[in-house]
């Protein structure tokens, strides 16, 4: 993922994301980044994690970024758990494989958002704000 450049603050108070990758340096640089534009932002390294994050956070999560291929529950099953916890709960997925190949092996439903890695800055954050329906 490239560099930020120079600190960036949008108004996005009150706006959780949960980040799911089992790549600490992937999930850290999302987190840092995500925490510069205002987002609040919950870390987890695998679904067992997120999971009891979900249970534990009273507020709204309104976005879940999460790899798609991690040990244990991978990020298409997680979306789904987490999906449960938290009904109206917006998924990004990140992958090595892009959307195509994901949704024609059957991984993801046609029109789930995806991001393949590796991406750039400016990539994630559109995407977000796409997602969101915000101007990060």
């Amino acid at each position: 993922m490239a560099s930020a450049g120079a600190s960036h603050v949008d108004d996005n108070t009150g706006v959780t994301v949960l980040i799911v990758d089992d790549e600490s340096m992937v999930r850290s640089m999302m987190a840092e980044l995500l925490e510069r534009y205002g987002y609040r932002v919950l870390e987890a390294a695998d679904a067992e994690e997120a999971v009891k994050l979900c249970h534990a956070d009273d507020g709204q999560i309104s976005l879940l970024i999460t790899d798609v291929a991690m040990p244990g529950t991978d990020g298409i099953e997680l979306a789904e758990t987490i999906s449960e916890i938290k009904p109206g709960i917006e998924v990004l997925y990140i992958s090595g494989y892009s959307d195509r190949v994901l949704m024609g092996a059957g991984r993801v439903d046609r029109g789930a958002h995806v991001l393949t890695k590796p991406f750039e800055v400016r990539e994630l954050m559109a995407k977000i704000s796409e997602i969101l329906g915000t101007g990060s």
